[in-house]
């Protein structure tokens, strides 16, 4: 039985390196590191669905990422295209956080109780 389970955990390793590989390109859209800061904003108007631009931030043309943090109530987003509601949506608790990397203009939040805030840094 010791000699299946050292076996099971080289083909487990051996197929993690292999997704790696297969997903290593995939990753190219994501920003290198280390992070350069490239502004702040707070968005507390969330009663309906807002993408960050639409909720006052003004989004720096080079960024390729947010770190977005639901300060004082949660929050739901979606980056589809459809529009999240309060109860449909990738949720972020109270005071949880979101590192997104991708197409930030098709990010939309919405609170999921009254009075919530998101707290945007944005980098390259």
């Amino acid at each position: 039985m010791k000699g299946l389970a050292i076996a099971a955990r080289s083909s487990l390793a051996a197929f993690l390196s292999l997704m790696l590989v297969a997903i290593a390109p995939a990753q190219t859209t994501s920003p290198a590191l280390p992070l350069v800061a490239l502004g702040y904003c707070q968005i507390t108007s969330l009663g309906s669905a807002v993408t960050l631009a639409g909720g006052g931030c003004t989004v720096p043309s080079n960024a390729t990422a947010v770190y977005v943090e639901a300060e004082t109530q949660a929050v739901r987003y979606r980056d589809d295209g459809v529009a999240p509601t309060a109860g449909v949506g990738m949720p972020i608790a109270q005071n949880g956080t979101l590192f997104y990397a991708g197409n930030i203009a098709a990010l939309q939040f919405i609170q999921q109780t009254a009075s919530a805030k998101l707290n945007v840094l944005f980098y390259k």
